[in-house]
């Protein structure tokens, strides 16, 4: 070997590995209740405006239960004028939202309309209430129209 030449040693073995880091703690856990309320048929006669066109009766396992989001939907969308629901606790004597949700003219849902506004002062549910879906504004030829109730359970 010239003094230039420099020979490379044999590689050593691989040190252990370092410690893991510690696990952050569980976020909550969440259980939601979702009541599928079908307000009118799709296949019958367009919807109509007016209080009480569905009811629903809470179930035991929903008690002290807060609603949380309220969803609407059509089969058949409206050619003119959107579609408003409200919801009214019959038992509280009480409206659930300060805003209504609604769909607008020519669509299927309430996600590009008005979105529902839970009004937090009545937004709790006891078993065996009896809730009613109003609608205050019906759209034209609609049908169909589904109200999506979301609770989250205690």
């Amino acid at each position: 070997m010239s003094a230039m030449e420099v020979a490379a040693g044999a590689v050593g073995p691989t040190g252990p590995q370092g410690p893991t880091g510690a696990t952050g703690p569980m976020g909550p856990s969440a259980e939601y209740l979702v009541v599928h309320v079908e307000v009118n048929d799709p296949n019958g006669d367009a919807l109509t405006t007016g209080d009480g066109k569905a009811y629903v009766i809470i179930p035991f396992l929903a008690a002290g239960a807060d609603l949380v989001r309220v969803d609407v939907a059509v089969t058949t969308v409206s050619s003119s004028g959107a579609v408003e629901v409200r919801v009214r606790n019959v038992t509280q004597a009480a409206y659930m939202l300060t805003v209504n949700p609604v769909v607008d003219a020519g669509e299927k849902n309430n996600s590009t309309g008005t979105a529902a506004v839970i009004d937090a002062a009545n937004d709790d549910v006891a078993s065996l209430d009896e809730l009613r879906i109003d609608v205050v504004q019906a759209g034209t030829g609609v049908k169909g129209l589904v109200v999506l109730l979301t609770f989250d359970l205690p």
